[in-house]
C-alpha cells in the first residue's frame, strides 16, 4: 500500500487530538473495544472507481486479488 504523506498523517493526528481534547476520549461516542465493522473490513475493491478518482489508491495485493482468488477454472 502506498505510504501516506506527512501532511495527511498530520491532519489525521490533528482530527484525533481534536476529538480527544473536545470529548475527553477517543473514539468520542462509541465503545472503543466494540466497534463492529469499523476496524476490520473485508470486501472487493472497485478498482475502476479507485483508478478514476485516486492516485495509488490501492496496492499490488488488491490489484491482483481477482486473478489470484477468483481465476476462471480454479
Amino acid at each position: 500500500m502506498p505510504h501516506y504523506s506527512a501532511d495527511t498523517i498530520a491532519c489525521c493526528k490533528d482530527v484525533c487530538n481534536y476529538i480527544y481534547d473536545t470529548y475527553g476520549r477517543f473514539p468520542a461516542h462509541v465503545d472503543a473495544m466494540y466497534v463492529p465493522g469499523v476496524w476490520v473490513q473485508a470486501h472487493h475493491l472497485d478498482l475502476d472507481y479507485y483508478d478514476q478518482l485516486f492516485r495509488d489508491g490501492y496496492g499490488e495485493s488488491q490489484a491482483q486479488h481477482q486473478a489470484r482468488w477468483h481465476a476462471a477454472g480454479s
